[in-house]
């Protein structure tokens, strides 16, 4: 806790000293006064719960199998932020080319030129685009070294702006956003993103009781000028290292389907909602005011849930998604129900964001709705139990999926240390992400990944192209780490050992499949992964093929300075660059209970 408040304070003198350095280093072509890093200037006081929640515009995948899509715009009449919903079916191929309209010859937010970053030599804006969550090959994976721009000139990765996705695997909510190399932060910041559903084929239908229709919910936060135009920081944090890098974007405007602080009519029903945050680098815990509700959630980031949770709160951080319904029946016409989050930001050190995300405005019920149906609902999961259960148990209750036969003794434990330094973040010891690939992994094969984090912020850490599950998680004591006074390969409770506590399982924002998930400051982060598909035994596509997949952090900001490293997938060798990190393989299968027999 000291050393996440001496990190909070040093951020802030940063900003401080930002301010005081500012007229040497404000972004040029800017006219405004300069706007410094985690101290932007408030956006101009909005009226709330003004404006209608949209449904966003609807493009179907399966009736345009090939379809054509332009960042920024094609036509004006169509442009819409965010993106338009693609809609696919489980295993109906779809193929969307991806074209680049934007003309200005200069980014609109401030590009700090000295990140690494893909500079095109003849100007204007590059675009690459990642559908977050699809199973497809590398090169239509969105690399961030695929750029291209309007005048045609493209990166060293790039092989074709025409992006096929096979749809095989799970039915589940994706969604796609732009992945360029040193500048992601800025372009989805400026609205490059969208949602994408994969919805069941015939054979793999939903439950009855699940509500056919959907509402989808693109969430971000913004700061913005009085001309409405979007504030972003144009002074960094540490401008003599990087004039206009900031450790993290928080914007005081929440946005839903791209309007501020929409309200929605509800009937006394039971709704469905599909979100996704699209923010750069803020984490919505989110609960509602006036009227407590619960999020009965039924699907995370691959698939929907083997069970149900019931949960009071519900984390949702940068490029999450959470399937929830929200039973309405029991309210009156008039009744109000405010959507709020409350979460630190910066996560988890910072303070609560006491901010509103949207209202739901109760009508009559329209004499077609009939019953609300919520007698249907299985009996949702209690997360106060989650503690108590060992973390293959957990797994299972959550996905359906048994781990109780891995060989967990005979897995490779892959440790990633995360850091900071005053040039960049990184996550694979020290490596910078032109550096050779480490993360070459033979396919089919099952790895623990171990996410060490010595930043005293969270980090939330993306694998393209696979699914995982959470184990468990387990602070440690940093000081004595970088002393070389412990060990990680000794139990909490013993004097050599550099734990601080027992292990615990995924958290109730954390089960299901997965391709995101939060490592904590302090903590080492375990996550099982199998390089293979969420549903079909083998691939349909081919995974070695070029360039091959990343991971990152997907806090935007740290992304670009470096905190992102290349993965390859192998039909016939994997590296291993370091010893296993020490797994105990038994812990798996030990309730809370044990852990301290075991001990």
């Amino acid at each position: 806790m000291i050393l996440a408040i001496q990190l909070l304070v040093l951020l802030l003198s940063h900003a401080v000293q930002a301010t005081q350095q500012q007229q040497q280093h404000v972004f040029s072509s800017n006219s405004r006064p300069p706007e410094v890093c985690l101290n932007l200037t408030p956006s101009p006081t909005l009226e709330k719960f003004v404006d209608r929640l949209p449904r966003l515009p609807t493009i179907s995948l399966v009736r345009y199998p090939r379809l054509t899509m332009g960042a920024y715009k094609i036509y004006q009449s169509t442009a819409s932020y965010p993106g338009p919903t693609l809609v696919a079916r489980q295993g109906v191929t779809a193929t969307v080319r991806w074209e680049n309209h934007i003309r200005d010859y200069e980014h609109m937010l401030p590009v700090d030129k000295t990140l690494q970053w893909v500079n095109p030599r003849h100007g204007f804006v590059p675009v690459v685009v990642h559908n977050h969550g699809q199973e497809t090959e590398g090169w239509s994976d969105g690399h961030p070294e695929a750029w291209f721009t309007v005048t045609g000139e493209h990166g060293d990765t790039y092989v074709t702006q025409d992006y096929v996705y096979p749809n095989d695997q799970r039915p589940t909510m994706l969604w796609y956003h732009d992945h360029t190399l040193g500048i992601t932060r800025l372009n989805v910041a400026a609205g490059l993103a969208g949602a994408y559903v994969i919805e069941p084929s015939s054979e793999m239908a939903e439950p009855s009781w699940v509500p056919r229709d959907y509402h989808v919910l693109v969430v971000q936060d913004k700061a913005f000028y009085d001309d409405g135009s979007i504030k972003y920081p144009t002074v960094g944090l540490d401008p003599d290292v990087h004039p206009q890098w900031c450790v993290e974007y928080l914007g005081d405007v929440v946005l839903v389907n791209g309007v501020v602080w929409p309200f929605m009519e509800v009937e006394p029903a039971i709704y469905r909602f599909r979100l996704v945050n699209a923010a750069n680098a803020r984490t919505f815990v989110l609960e509602t005011r006036g009227q407590r509700m619960s999020f009965i959630k039924i699907g995370t980031d691959g698939a929907m849930l083997h069970q149900p949770v019931q949960q009071q709160q519900m984390r949702v951080g940068p490029a999450e998604r959470v399937d929830w319904l929200f039973d309405f029946s029991s309210f009156e016409p008039s009744d109000e129900i405010e959507l709020w989050n409350v979460g630190q930001a910066p996560f988890p050190i910072g303070p609560p964001a006491n901010q509103s995300v949207m209202l739901f405005r109760v009508v009559s019920r329209a004499p077609d709705r009939g019953s609300s149906g919520s007698h249907l609902i299985p009996t949702p999961l209690d997360p106060s139990r989650f503690r108590y259960m060992a973390p293959v148990d957990l797994i299972g209750a959550t996905t359906g999926v048994n781990l109780s036969f891995v060989p967990w003794a005979a897995i490779y434990s892959r440790g990633l240390e995360q850091r900071m330094t005053d040039l960049a973040l990184s996550q694979d010891d020290h490596l910078l992400f032109d550096d050779p690939v480490r993360e070459i992994i033979r396919l089919y094969s099952t790895e623990v990944w171990s996410f060490i984090n010595f930043v005293p912020v969270a980090h939330f850490m993306h694998l393209h192209l696979v699914n995982f599950f959470v184990l468990e998680q387990q602070p440690f004591d940093p000081d004595r780490v970088a002393n070389g006074s412990c060990t990680f390969g000794s139990p909490f409770g013993r004097p050599e050992s550099c734990y601080t506590a027992y292990p615990t399982g995924p958290d109730e924002d954390q089960v299901g499949f997965k391709d995101t998930t939060v490592s904590l400051p302090f903590y080492v982060t375990q996550i099982f992964v199998r390089f293979a598909p969420n549903l079909l035994p083998r691939y349909r596509i081919d995974p070695t093929a070029y360039p091959g997949y990343t991971h990152h952090c997907h806090l935007l900001e740290h992304e670009d300075n470096e905190m992102m490293r290349p993965m390859l997938m192998s039909r016939t060798t994997t590296l291993y660059p370091n010893e296993s990190f020490p797994l105990d393989q038994d812990i798996f299968f030990l309730t809370i209970t044990n852990w301290t027999v075991f001990y």
